[in-house]
């Protein structure tokens, strides 16, 4: 399962690092190569188009098919036995995601469940699986091999009735995964909404920035004056970029910053002083305005 969930993390290819990985370092690029350009980009084995991962366990007593929809990478392996066939019995939210299931967003489906939660965290991925989705993947994949092991045990112990057991244990399972998943993505939007971490559980009753990771500011060249953003974009670099990037700290002490926050507070400062020299011409004439006015009414009152 760990195998298939891979994206090199821990290597050279690993694609999680890097520019292309975005601010939030997002295995997930979904490009190949580019019409034009030589040169590709490594596959990682969790791709986000997986349709279903099957892992066939032939050898045990009980055989069976651990089967995860989506993306591996995020989602949780529920098993399929083929003793279980005899009557078919399987939870209706892992039928076949293919025809109208996928052209309509619903929440009768595990693919669904899966397939937004793999989607959804396409908007800070780092925090995303290191707080939430990668926790609650491998604590969910615990609990069924729990289950798994109770349900095979039940079935020992009833020979005559193994087939319905395992049908109806299965069901269960599957139908507890789906609803879970389910539970998770409706915890992500709350707990992400508008690039904040909202609510979690060092903070419960608190909204917390999300700050961009001064690697990646490094990487980028960010300074004072990126209030232009349209003036900034990266230039070709080779294998020493982050290390270039890294010995930059971006602090007060970094004199290109100096240089930068000294030009716009001068600036500021320039722009103020001209604010409140026309602020104070237009209010003494206000005020001289004002006066004449109120002479010709006291006037026109005589």
């Amino acid at each position: 399962m760990n195998l298939h969930r891979d994206h090199y993390q821990g290597t050279e290819f690993d694609l999680s690092k890097g520019v292309m990985a975005g601010v939030w370092s997002s295995p997930n690029l979904e490009m190949g190569a580019t019409p034009g350009i030589f040169g590709g980009y490594p596959r990682a084995i969790s791709i986000m188009r997986s349709s279903y991962t099957t892992i066939g366990v032939p050898q045990d007593k009980h055989p069976k098919i651990f089967f995860a929809v989506d993306q591996p990478m995020t989602s949780v392996f529920v098993p399929f036995y083929s003793e279980a066939l005899l009557n078919g019995s399987f939870h209706h939210s892992f039928g076949s995601p293919y025809g109208p299931a996928q052209q309509v967003f619903n929440r009768s489906t595990a693919w669904w469940a899966f397939d937004f939660v793999a989607n959804w965290m396409s908007l800070m991925y780092k925090n995303m699986s290191e707080e939430e989705v990668y926790p609650a993947r491998d604590n969910l994949q615990n609990w069924v091999f729990e289950q798994v092991a109770l349900l095979e045990n039940v079935a020992d112990s009833n020979p005559s009735q193994t087939a319905d057991i395992l049908a109806i244990g299965q069901s269960a399972i599957q139908g507890n995964v789906t609803d879970a998943w389910w539970k998770l993505a409706d915890t992500l939007i709350v707990r992400y909404n508008d690039g904040f971490f909202n609510f979690g559980k060092y903070n419960p009753s608190k909204v917390v920035g999300i700050h961009y990771p001064l690697e990646w500011l490094r990487m980028v060249g960010y300074s004072m004056d990126f209030y232009t953003p349209s003036r900034h974009w990266l230039a070709p670099a080779g294998p020493q970029a982050r290390e270039v990037a890294n010995s930059r700290a971006l602090t007060v002490d970094d004199p290109e910053l100096r240089k930068h926050e000294s030009t716009h507070y001068s600036v500021l400062i320039l722009v103020t002083a001209l604010v409140a020299f026309f602020v104070g011409r237009s209010s003494n004439k206000w005020l001289r305005t004002a006066n004449r006015s109120n002479s010709l009414s006291g006037y026109s009152r005589l």
